[in-house]
């Protein structure tokens, strides 16, 4: 937790695992963090089955199906250059970074049901809907509940302001820094921080078609997305 330390970019303080390891200098069996300091805080976008087993507590993050498309497709639109409707094909089709996103969420929901103590499963839309509530929950998870002192000062409304869209996008490291690995610019990563915004570029048929899909996929699993509620099998 940094709740004591402000970094100017949460790119500065959060290192990728899998690009580390892409850019370290040899191919062989190196630990590549060693010089970073205990406990260590790292991101990753690999499925769940490919995680080190030396990985501690993981925190997932998902979100609608629609939203992760549409987010993913302008990101990544110019590089190479490819339209919504391109995009949408392929990712109705499964074949997007780490496969199908559902089964990507799937398999951090299926370890987070099995060991809640080891994976904590987040809903964006959730997070959006009561932000304290779910900096509460991430602290408590991580080993670090708030305090009442910290509770009385308001340091849970000052690390939700801290991480808000609006302060990442003002600070100075997200309008001018840049991941030289990826040549990609901080400010990149931070654009409306909001849930259903596909409803600005899906069609209700596209929608309604990528709900389907991913509804069938999930039956049974329990897991819900938005509208799309999959039942457990034995409910």
């Amino acid at each position: 937790m940094y709740r004591d330390r402000h970094p100017p970019s949460p790119h500065e303080c959060v290192k990728f695992l899998e690009l580390s390891f892409a850019l370290a200098p040899s191919k062989e069996d190196v630990d590549v963090f060693a010089s970073l300091p205990s406990s260590r805080v790292l991101a990753t976008h690999l499925p769940h089955h490919l995680l080190p087993e030396r990985i501690g507590r993981v925190v997932y993050v998902c979100r609608d199906p629609k939203d992760a498309l549409v987010s993913g497709w302008l990101f990544t639109r110019s590089a190479p250059p490819h339209t919504l409707e391109e995009a949408f094909e392929l990712f109705c089709d499964g074949r997007c970074v780490c496969g199908p996103q559902w089964r990507h969420v799937l398999g951090y929901w299926e370890a987070s049901r099995r060991w809640p103590d080891k994976v904590l499963f987040l809903r964006y839309e959730e997070m959006l809907l009561d932000p304290a509530g779910n900096v509460r929950r991430l602290a408590e998870f991580m080993g670090r509940p708030f305090s009442v002192d910290e509770e009385a000062a308001g340091t849970v409304d000052a690390v939700v302001e801290l991480c808000s869209i609006d302060s990442l996008k003002k600070s100075t490291a997200s309008a001018s820094g840049a991941m030289t690995e990826l040549g990609v610019r901080h400010g990149s990563f931070f654009r409306k921080g909001a849930a259903e915004g596909w409803r600005d570029h899906l069609t209700p048929e596209m929608a309604e078609r990528l709900d389907a899909v991913v509804a069938q996929a999930l039956q049974g699993s329990g897991l819900t997305f938005g509208a799309v509620v999959c039942k457990d099998s034995a409910s």
